[in-house]
């Protein structure tokens, strides 16, 4: 998690009427913070940037074929991925294991099935000319909707040259990334998705900032973008809870009322296909905000560990990840892409 802070249009255009009506029928507060791309705060879930209960409730009815997806989910496997990235030194995005690192992640998706041309390295440079590299798995086509799915690999701490494990920070995240590309390599969908690992979050969001600049110059046609930072912890405080973030604002406000009808969903599915309660509040301070800011509808999951006395330090180990509450971070993605990205019927 930060330390600092088409093209087939139908679908998003549906999207943003749908958010209009759910923004007209609910309350809800919006604030237009457009004065900075990225907010310079560490990315504490403080009091002051508020936070609203979610008022879904749990549906009648379950989807039969979004249940037979989430009984897919391997949760050794996502254990396995944790162990794996936790056994590099460091993630560090000035460590030469980082390069190490984005080959695991480029083998993973090469390894569940995807075609080796579709697995692609976006190149960055941070600020002292340090090159480094975020990973995507594309969908076949990029000029017709589909879904972005991101959590970014590289990680920090007190001493971030030596050891930085990163295991909630964001080791987490790409476990759920994955093993949702895992997932989805053998389920058939209407529409396509992106798996993203993204290099320099820590030190301003660069990997993230490098591909959404390659997707607004492409023009790909990207319905939503989920970032995963932080997904594994269990806040003692609130346990079963999950922070589901939208869009209130920032760059871009066009596309709030999308981010919001997505957020709503993601919303439901956690009641539905979950034992997590949500809080809502806005995006800030991680790899959505480059996508905000070229237009694209923006959501994250968080669970509050910034909060945490590990954050950013070299306590983040695997031992903060409760793998029970990161399988059910999987469940509630899980069935957030079966719907969004439309299930074939079997």
């Amino acid at each position: 998690m930060h330390i600092l802070n088409r093209h087939f249009m139908t679908r998003r255009q549906g999207c943003i009427a749908l958010g209009g009506l759910v923004l007209a029928a609910m309350t809800g507060q919006s604030r237009a913070h457009q004065s900075q791309l990225y907010p310079l705060e560490e990315k504490k879930r403080d009091k002051a940037r508020g936070r609203t209960d979610s008022q879904s409730s749990k549906s009648k009815k379950k989807d039969a074929g979004i249940e037979t997806v989430i009984g897919k989910i391997d949760s050794a496997r996502m254990n396995e991925t944790l162990k794996a990235l936790t056994a590099f030194p460091t993630r560090w995005s000035k460590s030469p294991t980082l390069a190490q690192a984005c080959d695991f992640i480029k083998q993973q998706f090469i390894g569940f099935g995807y075609d080796a041309s579709r697995v692609q390295l976006v190149e960055y440079k941070l600020g002292d000319g340090t090159v480094g590299r975020s990973v995507i798995c594309a969908p076949e086509r990029l000029d017709q909707g589909f879904v972005l799915i991101g959590a970014h690999y590289d990680s920090i701490s007190e001493t971030p040259g030596v050891s930085a494990p990163g295991a909630d920070d964001d080791g987490s995240g790409i476990a759920v990334v994955l093993e949702m590309a895992r997932i989805f390599a053998g389920v058939g969908l209407k529409r396509g998705v992106m798996f993203a690992a993204f290099g320099g979050e820590e030190q301003g969001l660069f990997g993230s900032q490098a591909v959404a600049d390659q997707a607004a110059r492409d023009r790909w046609a990207i319905d939503v973008m989920v970032n995963l930072d932080m997904v594994g912890f269990v806040d003692p405080q609130r346990p079963t809870n999950i922070v589901v973030e939208y869009d209130m604002g920032n760059k871009d406000p066009k596309n709030d009322a999308a981010a919001k009808a997505f957020g709503l969903q993601m919303a439901q599915h956690a009641a539905d296909y979950t034992g997590m309660t949500v809080e809502h509040t806005d995006i800030w301070s991680s790899d959505y905000m480059p996508f905000e800011a070229k237009g694209f509808p923006c959501i994250g999951l968080y669970d509050g560990g910034a909060d945490a006395p590990f954050y950013h330090t070299t306590q983040d180990k695997i031992a903060q990840v409760d793998m029970a509450r990161l399988t059910d971070v999987a469940r509630l993605v899980c069935a957030f892409l079966a719907t969004t990205a439309e299930l074939k019927s079997s």
